[in-house]
């Protein structure tokens, strides 16, 4: 944990609680990694790493709604639960949240997108595995310029692209489907991702 920054006019090192000092030129700070739900205390709303909410946003007290990074959300794509910290997440939820709350029932299931641009590159990824057994590429590794697709028996769990941001968007639905899918139709430079969900496969 830090506990200081050191420098004159700038910053130099930066020291921790225990007394450790790191030397450097520049600092990032991330915040906004721990959910503030301290005041929902006594609210009878479940809290486990945020506010737990099922896929419609709702918590476990009635007409009470979570959404954004304080949302601890099932997943109904993933089969779980997770806490996107994203402005992204937060838009899409904070919608679908709404139109639960207006009694149009909605199912939240967006596959999370993020995104950077570092220098003249842009990442982008899009689902979740925290496993897989296969990794299929499309592009070339050398030429900085692909996706790579995350594949579990076949099922498409997760993308990352390098400069690849439409190949990676058009990538959604072969997420959603919750199919197998040919690795090489995944390959082929020639197959459009966004119409191959409808062409999923049983086995690969």
């Amino acid at each position: 944990t830090v506990a200081s920054f050191q420098g004159d006019g700038r910053v130099e090192a930066v020291v921790t609680d225990k007394g450790t000092r790191v030397a450097g030129d520049f600092v990032v700070v991330g915040v906004g990694i721990q959910p503030n739900v301290e005041w929902l205390d006594g609210a009878g709303v479940e809290l486990d790493n945020g506010v737990v909410v099922d896929e419609f946003c709702r918590t476990n007290v009635e007409g009470i709604y979570a959404a954004g990074d304080v949302a601890n959300h099932w997943h109904p794509i993933f089969e779980r639960r997770m806490r996107v910290e994203h402005w992204d997440n937060a838009l899409k939820q904070g919608a679908a949240a709404a139109r639960n709350m207006m009694g149009i029932e909605t199912v939240f299931d967006d596959p999370h997108w993020f995104w950077s641009d570092q220098y003249r590159h842009n990442l982008q990824y899009m689902g979740f595995a925290a496993e897989w057994d296969e990794l299929v590429l499309r592009g070339s590794l050398e030429e900085r310029k692909f996706v790579a697709f995350y594949l579990a028996e076949g099922v498409v769990k997760a993308v990352a692209g390098l400069d690849r941001g439409k190949d990676v968007r058009r990538s959604a639905g072969l997420i959603r489907a919750k199919r197998p899918f040919d690795p090489a139709l995944l390959r082929d430079e020639d197959v459009d991702l966004k119409n191959l969900a409808s062409q999923a496969v049983e086995g690969v």
